[in-house]
């Protein structure tokens, strides 16, 4: 059986279920701005799925328990929303993104990019030489600019990242790289916001060595 965990892809890149030869992929509401706690697993109906749970038979036999009718509906909404807009979302986030990439790269501050060109415009991975993640995580969540520290799965893990490994980065860039994750709502005036404070944290940060 082949199953694709599509939960970071959905509405955000086409799925070609079909020509992928996919049996199973899954998919999840709270990525796409949905209710936490609803997701979707589609499948090709080649396959003889097992239920994990015996009783009320619902979900067609095969996730027994009553269903929660606002969480699906609200995940139904939000589908149809980011489908609806994905090619136009897509092409405002990449701007965005290309926005921050340019505005960082004028800074006087070592700074490597770790994301491939041919990438998700909706992620973007930086390495700040020199200067610890999770202390500038700090300082920019003092500011108001939320970003996570390396890979999404190795966020609270004090390890090198595999997936940052994969690309080619040494120890040292791992431990000072930063996500910086975007969606169709996050606004110019945000990448603006994040442009102007790094500046004095990175400063302020070099003063400390």
């Amino acid at each position: 059986p082949f199953h694709v965990d599509a939960v970071q892809a959905f509405g955000k890149i086409p799925l070609e279920f079909g020509s992928w030869g996919v049996n199973l992929l899954s998919i999840s509401s709270h990525k796409i701005h949905g209710p936490i706690g609803a997701g979707a697993l589609i499948t090709d109906g080649k396959m003889r799925l097992e239920p994990l749970l015996w009783g009320g038979g619902q979900e067609h036999g095969l996730r027994s328990g009553t269903e929660s009718i606002g969480m699906i509906y609200g995940f139904y909404l939000a589908a149809c929303d980011i489908l609806q807009n994905q090619n136009k979302s897509h092409e405002a986030v990449l701007a965005l993104k290309q926005k921050l990439i340019e505005g960082i790269r004028k800074l006087p501050f070592d700074v490597k990019l770790n994301t491939p060109k041919q990438s998700s415009p909706y992620i973007l991975n930086l390495s700040f030489k020199g200067s610890e993640s999770e202390v500038l995580l700090r300082m920019l969540e003092e500011e108001g600019i939320f970003v996570s520290p390396g890979a999404s799965c190795n966020a609270k893990k004090r390890k090198p990242s595999h997936v940052l490994k994969g690309i080619g980065c040494v120890d040292s860039e791992i431990f000072s790289a930063l996500r910086f994750s975007f969606s169709p709502y996050t606004k110019e005036s945000e990448i603006d916001e994040a442009l102007k404070v790094l500046p004095p944290i990175l400063s302020r940060l070099q003063n400390l060595k």
